[in-house]
């Protein structure tokens, strides 16, 4: 995506699930998971994509997400 594709998938993501993104790290895992899934489906082509319009760190929401045995299936974007 592009600088303006990605500002624009930020916004539409923003108006439909208003999370605090710079946050992320205290929230329960498992609504993390479900917040994370839909905005990979609706917003964004890419786990890379949603990382970087929300300047979360891709490494650490992994790790978060493994620690509840979550993983991020590439293929199918999206954490099972």
């Amino acid at each position: 995506m592009n600088n303006k594709t990605l500002e624009s998938a930020r916004e539409r993501c923003q108006n439909t699930h208003p999370v605090d993104w710079n946050n992320i790290h205290n929230m329960d895992p498992n609504l993390l998971v479900g917040i994370v899934n839909t905005a990979l489906r609706n917003h964004f082509e890419s786990l890379d994509d949603l990382c970087l319009s929300h300047a979360v760190d891709k490494d650490a929401l992994c790790q978060q997400l493994a620690a509840e045995d979550y993983e991020y299936i590439e293929a199918a974007n999206q954490f099972r």
